[in-house]
Order: structure tokens, then C-alpha cells, then sequence
């Protein structure tokens, strides 16, 4: 049946984004993934981009030359990508927009205990970090970037419904502290976004407009709307598909 027609493509340039996790090579989902975005750009005459997540140093640590097996693979495919971007280059604009976030009071540095955080989430409380005001918030994140604060105790979360039903979108992590990244792009680095955070920041600025994602991520416009309404910019269109197995 071939690809669905875009209605407002008419008005708005298709550029659609792969954005693969190079901690291993491509596989299934990933070709999926990246034909669907690749054929929608070319059938609009729009703009394919090829963005790396690369900025989880320790559990999805990127495998050796990610970049060129990604490529090579994209070009047996069939296709070339219009623009390449690799997150852990970007640090310095996450860190800009978080620090926008904490003067407008729209996120907040968290230093409670993990657990007990938790149950505040569960209960649908605020924790006492939620309410510091601005000035000390922006010396609380100085001292994340300064690695003053070690792992795990400090966390950059984003202000959003605490009576959501939806556990995971109670004010969600932005930003966290890694001590020791064994990444390479990212070894001077100690304060590393989250996906939802540099995926929303990365896809507002590339002008992005079209994101295909799996079912299984719906969520992350539920999150990322936030960001959206906060900076006052347009979610892009989302196109959800099934699970691959």
C-alpha cells in the first residue's frame, strides 16, 4: 500500500530523524525505524537526519566507530542522511536550556533520597526540593556541572502534573550526575541528559517535524509536551508503530 499521505505536508517540510543508541550495531527495529524515516523524506522532498544518542557513558556505553558502522549500513540500505548530529556534542545547549528551565521555575534540583522520592512521586507529593526558589536552584546545578554533588545525589527533574496517572511523567528526570563516563566523546563530562530531554531540545532545533517512534515510547510526548509548552514551541508530529519482535 506504500506510505500514508502527510495532510500537512502541504504547508510544513517533512524532516524526520534516526535516531539509534550506538550501543550496538543496527538491527531490525533499527531498519525499520530508519526506512520509515528515510522513504518519508524523500517522498516529500524533505530532509533525513541521522542523529546519534550517544550520552549514556556506562550501562549503553557506544560500541568503537558506531558512527561508520551506522553509515555503512544506512548506505547498503539505500540511503544517505542529509545531516549527521551526535548528542555528546551538544552538552553545552542541554545545559543552557536546563538553566532557562530553573530561572522560569519550570524544573528544579532534587537531592532527596532516591527512595524516598519515590514515594513522594507515588503519593502524588511534591518533594521539598520542588518549591527552592530560583536562585538557589541555578547554585544547585553550578554545583552538579562543578561535580561537587557526586552520583546519584543530585538530580535535574522537570516540573509537570504531579497527579498524572502515569507515575513515570511525575516531574521525570532531566538531567543526572555520572562520576567516572568511560564514553571518550564524553570523559570531561559529569552532568548527562536524558534521552526525553536532548531527543526534545535536538528535534525543536534540527526542525524536526515528523518523529516515528514505537508504540512502546508513546509516553515520550507525554513528557516531552512539557518541554514544548514551556519554551512555547510546536510538538512536531508523532507516528507510532507497532513493537517489533
Amino acid at each position: 500500500p506504500g506510505l500514508p499521505e502527510l495532510e500537512w505536508a502541504a504547508s510544513e517540510e517533512v524532516v524526520t530523524r534516526f535516531a539509534p543508541n550506538p550501543n550496538g550495531y543496527m538491527h531490525v527495529g533499527h531498519c525499520r525505524a530508519a526506512i520509515t524515516s528515510a522513504e518519508f523524506a524523500k517522498k516529500y522532498n524533505g530532509k533525513f537526519i541521522l542523529r546519534f544518542d550517544d550520552t549514556d557513558p556506562k550501562i549503553k556505553k557506544p560500541i568503537p566507530n558506531a558512527d561508520k558502522a551506522f553509515k555503512e549500513d544506512l548506505k547498503w540500505l539505500g540511503y544517505e542522511p542529509d545531516q549527521i548530529v551526535f548528542a555528546s556534542d551538544r552538552f553545552d545547549r542541554y545545559y543552557d536550556y536546563m538553566k532557562r528551565l530553573l530561572e522560569t521555575e519550570k524544573a528544579y534540583v532534587c537531592t532527596c533520597n532516591n527512595e524516598q522520592f519515590k514515594r513522594w512521586k507515588k503519593e502524588k507529593k511534591a518533594c521539598p526540593c520542588r518549591d527552592v526558589q530560583a536562585t538557589e536552584q541555578l547554585q544547585r546545578f553550578e554545583k552538579m556541572l562543578k561535580h561537587q554533588y557526586k552520583e546519584g545525589q543530585a538530580v535535574l527533574r522537570i516540573k509537570t502534573d504531579l497527579q498524572h496517572s502515569d507515575p513515570s511523567v511525575r516531574d521525570w528526570w532531566a538531567a543526572k550526575i555520572v562520576d567516572k563516563p568511560t564514553y571518550a566523546r564524553v570523559k570531561k563530562r559529569v552532568v548527562f541528559p536524558s534521552y526525553n530531554f536532548a531527543s526534545a531540545i535536538d528535534d525543536h532545533e534540527l526542525g524536526v517535524t515528523l518523529i516515528i517512534r514505537s508504540q512502546q515510547h508513546a509516553q515520550n510526548a507525554t513528557k516531552q509536551q512539557f518541554l514544548y509548552d514551556y519554551f512555547g514551541w510546536q510538538y512536531p508530529h508523532v507516528m507510532n508503530t507497532g513493537v517489533v519482535m
